[in-house]
């Protein structure tokens, strides 16, 4: 036992990106919408839906009608928009598609983003066919271009793979959905003690780790909708301190990083059991509208994390997230349809704690109301003040960089919060440009401003295979005023030779102050 408790938590801190000590806090790129926590600016931002008793958006009120509480004091809102400020442009509205890639986001400003992952990892292969067959009912029912452009992504034993990149065309997602089959999983076991079932949740907890860092520059609300189990409850209440405090550590900072990336996760948990079908009475499955007192309960039949007991359930950080549970459902398609509606009506509040102690170990809660009533509100729980930025050791600082750079060089997803282009510049030549803005730059004595960037590129061959990897730090620096640094783009030279057999080139460009990431892809 003693041996599955030390896999366990070495899992969790490896899943986790090995962040052995709180990740240093991540300032927002200048002239852009604030989309995280900032504790140089004591901001917290949070998105919230608001829905009536038949479970449908309210999309009217005003600043003065929310209430916000945090850990029970009332906080000041500094900041209100509307769902009106995240619409789609009127192009898009009008039935005329503007997203067929990540690189078409820029175009649709503070607008939503759904991300469909199947989980094919812990869910059976009865649901797993059901779940599929249930989105693509799902999918059939929406106009050909979608009202939010969507990504589809897959999650096995391989790890976290992208589907299909966001479009808005629905005949796309649903070409892939009937093509894929998925693959059969052997790591499938109910047991919360045995290796298979936490090496499982440390893939699940790694995949949502890279979605965050991935879409941490996507201005805009991104939902996740989870479609499977996750991972069965795991106990960790018996871990040794020092496995546990490390556990504490990189949960505080996945949740934290969801919230950073204004990352809302639903779980949509299929069930075929006739005596899971409907855990409560729905009127969902006949094609109902689901009701407030419903969705309490849904969200009830898959608790929290219990503090007291030391169990970690996958529930809880949709709960944190601001997202749903949904358990055991045969309804699914409904829950997909419900999720992808609140997330595209939603309002933005923001408001600066009263409370300015920085106990990272502290859970924040937040609670908002309206005064209307007869109304429910979802957002996130709480979160975890981050400290100021910390003096890494050598080895932290150096494994930190390691993991970022290899994590996104083998992603089939693009990172964003560095905005990047590649070039050819000649052979074995490439020019990367950075979006200068996105960058930490800071004085020099001279007068000058500095960046220190550190480059990776990755060839890897049709199937995503890596087969070779080139590293560069670079120092930048500018004359140029901070209004001009806005305006411009950091050019970065970098010379590849790929080997036979390549494919594509990532180029991985991450900012040694901020710890963002963004990455370009080239064919060679």
């Amino acid at each position: 036992m003693d041996g599955m408790r030390h896999i366990l938590a070495l899992l969790l801190v490896f899943a986790l990106g090995a962040h052995t000590l709180p990740a240093h806090a991540q300032a927002p790129a200048t002239g852009q919408a604030p989309a995280t926590i900032q504790v140089q600016s004591q901001i917290v931002l949070l998105d919230v839906t608001v829905t009536d008793a038949q479970g449908k958006p309210v999309t009217d009120l005003r600043q003065d009608e929310f209430r916000i509480t945090e850990s029970k004091v009332p906080q000041t809102v500094v900041s209100f928009e509307p769902p009106s400020a995240h619409r789609m442009p009127a192009t898009a509205e009008a039935g005329n598609p503007i997203v067929n890639s990540t690189a078409d986001l820029a175009k649709i400003g503070e607008a939503p983003v759904t991300l469909l992952v199947l989980d094919e990892l812990n869910t059976g292969f009865f649901d797993r066919d059901f779940a599929r067959t249930r989105t693509i009912a799902w999918l059939k029912r929406q106009p050909a271009v979608l009202p939010q452009p969507t990504a589809l992504l897959a999650i096995n034993d391989r790890n976290l793979h992208l589907l299909r990149d966001y479009t808005q065309d629905r005949a796309a997602l649903l070409d892939v959905l009937n093509k894929h089959t998925g693959d059969v999983q052997w790591r499938q076991e109910g047991n919360a003690d045995s290796s298979s079932t936490q090496e499982n949740m440390g893939a699940v907890l790694a995949a949502l780790e890279e979605l965050a860092q991935a879409t941490r520059g996507i201005l805009g609300r991104k939902n996740i909708l989870w479609v499977g189990i996750g991972f069965p409850s795991v106990a960790i209440s018996d871990l040794n301190r020092t496995d546990a405090d490390a556990v504490n550590v990189n949960l505080r900072y996945l949740v934290d990083l969801m919230m950073q990336a204004r990352v809302t996760l639903s779980v949509i948990g299929p069930g075929l059991s006739a005596s899971e079908t409907n855990l409560f009475n729905s009127t969902l499955g006949s094609g109902g509208t689901q009701t407030q007192a419903d969705q309490t309960q849904t969200d009830t039949n898959m608790s929290a994390l219990d503090n007291g007991s030391g169990v970690l359930k996958f529930s809880q950080l949709a709960t944190s997230s601001g997202g749903h549970n949904y358990a055991a459902r045969n309804d699914i398609d409904a829950e997909i349809g419900r999720s992808v509606d609140e997330g595209a009506n939603y309002y933005t509040l923001s408001y600066r704690p009263t409370d300015h102690s920085g106990d990272p170990r502290v859970y924040r809660r937040i609670l908002v109301t309206v005064t209307r009533p007869g109304l429910s509100v979802q957002t996130r729980d709480g979160y975890y003040r981050q400290q100021q930025q910390q003096n890494l050791s050598a080895k932290d600082s150096t494994r930190q960089v390691a993991f970022d750079l290899n994590n996104a060089a083998v992603s089939t997803i693009a990172f964003t919060d560095l905005h990047v282009a590649a070039e050819r510049a000649g052979p074995g030549q490439f020019t990367l440009h950075a979006t200068a803005r996105d960058l930490g730059w800071h004085d020099l004595p001279d007068g000058r401003r500095h960046a220190d960037i550190v480059l990776m590129a990755a060839c890897l061959n049709v199937n995503g295979k890596l087969l070779s990897k080139t590293v560069a730090t670079l120092g930048s620096n500018t004359d140029a005023t901070l209004a001009s640094i806005n305006l411009s783009a950091a050019a970065l030279p970098m010379h590849v030779v790929p080997p036979p057999g390549t494919a594509r080139i990532r180029f991985v460009v991450r900012d040694m102050v901020s710890g963002r990431v963004g990455t370009a892809d080239i064919k060679p």
